[in-house]
């Protein structure tokens, strides 16, 4: 099918629906990726004589001002109206504030180099405390154990933490958390029970009779606790995590799929690539979509320093931007599957065009997708390194423990001292 080309005269007004004039030589789209192609190539080279470029699916699209409109015949069986999102429109647009400061804006992980993998590390091994924190709360409120509850949600100013569901919600270092619940007192707390108390039960002259007992909580427990669950989740998590690049080819060819065809008809043959089994943790559904979901966070946070970096880019990093911002990936709190539900809405956006002062930048969110997909995969294999120093990492707690111990008891561990 022919893009049909339309020349509109300058004196029309933009309401005014003028008839599509066929330009020799028409162009044959045979694929999708020559659509995407013969559109960008329209887009740049109409962005190189000044004009305002407009596109759209099934109709003619005019503007006042406007020297050119191109429109995407509806009789393209799908591939057009599937590249540009049924009705949605390619638009030039005038972007309102060119001087946003992205640069030094603040990021989830702020450093660069090894300073920054090393910060990335961090992230995840207190998200892997909070969520071993959150699965101890978890048994313990189905066991009924109010006290070690209370106690362990109330440790740190942590109330209402067992019902979050997302990720930065560890108020300290995953470290200094562990420390602190490591040394601190045990706590006795006296309770009363009523009994029976025989004869009728509305009987006036039988008083109540109450047994009083005793609950002790003991902060070090919870916190050898906490380690076994850090423990048990980080070997998940080195298998979870592997899924990353999977769920990223699972996302390109769906989106393929749908672009050629409208349709994607092996996605009911598709299955979860997180599989349960009878050994998981009962949070770990939960564990890998805050895991999806934090991963393409960082990504498209990563994406968007870079591109603020550079000054020929600087108009993909406020379209960038502004979509974190509508899609919600920057809010720690998540739903369910958004990590997911971005790269897929991301890959469904048509290219823009921004213009301002006549200088005209092609935004492209499938190539933007892609460099985020590449930083997930990257940031995927970082992490997968950190679940496999967590056994160190306990290792050393344990031993500036009882380095502490010993201190605490006026011994000095150097070598040739007593």
């Amino acid at each position: 099918q022919p893009f049909q080309i339309s020349t509109l005269p300058s004196d029309s007004p933009h309401s005014t629906n003028i008839g599509p004039q066929l330009l020799p030589p028409t162009l044959n789209m045979t694929s999708s990726v020559s659509v995407s192609a013969c559109l960008t190539c329209m887009l740049l080279a109409c962005a190189a004589i000044g004009s305002t470029v407009h596109a759209s699916v099934g109709a003619p699209v005019s503007s006042v001002g406007s020297k050119f409109a191109f429109q995407v015949p509806s009789s393209l069986n799908g591939i057009g109206s599937s590249l540009l999102e049924r009705g949605h429109i390619m638009k030039a647009v005038s972007a309102a504030n060119p001087a946003l400061k992205l640069r030094n804006a603040p990021r989830m992980a702020v450093s660069d180099g090894g300073g920054r993998k090393e910060v990335e590390k961090e992230l995840i091994k207190n998200f892997l405390t909070q969520r071993a924190v959150q699965t101890h709360l978890t048994t313990l409120n189905r066991v009924g154990d109010v006290i070690n509850f209370e106690y362990l949600e109330r440790f740190g100013e942590h109330e209402g933490l067992s019902q979050v569901h997302g990720y930065g919600a560890l108020k300290m270092s995953w470290r200094e958390y562990l420390s602190e619940l490591q040394i601190q007192p045990e706590v006795v707390v006296e309770k009363k029970k009523k009994t029976y108390r025989g004869g009728s039960a509305n009987n006036p002259y039988l008083q109540d009779n109450y047994v009083t007992y005793e609950e002790r909580v003991e902060p070090r427990d919870l916190a050898m606790t906490l380690l076994d669950w850090r423990a048990d989740l980080s070997k998940e998590w080195l298998a979870d995590l592997e899924l990353i690049p999977q769920e990223n080819a699972e996302a390109w060819r769906h989106h393929l799929a749908m672009v050629q065809n409208a349709s994607d008809p092996d996605l009911q043959n598709q299955y979860s690539l997180l599989q349960l089994d009878d050994s998981s943790t009962p949070m770990r559904s939960a564990n890998y979509d805050l895991l999806n979901k934090f991963c393409t966070h960082i990504a498209a946070d990563k994406v968007l320093s870079e591109l603020a970096k550079k000054t020929s880019e600087e108009r993909s990093a406020v379209w960038l931007r502004d979509f974190m911002s509508e899609q919600g990936i920057g809010n720690t709190k998540a739903q369910w599957g958004m990590g997911a539900s971005f790269l897929r809405n991301m890959l469904n956006e048509p290219p823009k065009v921004i213009s301002e002062d006549g200088d005209m930048k092609l935004i492209d969110p499938l190539d933007l997708a892609a460099r985020v997909m590449a930083e997930r995969q990257v940031i995927s294999e970082l992490w997968i390194d950190a679940m496999e120093e967590v056994q160190d990492d306990h290792l050393d707690l344990h031993r500036k423990f009882m380095e502490n111990c010993f201190v605490g008891f006026g011994i000095n561990l150097e070598i040739g001292e007593a």
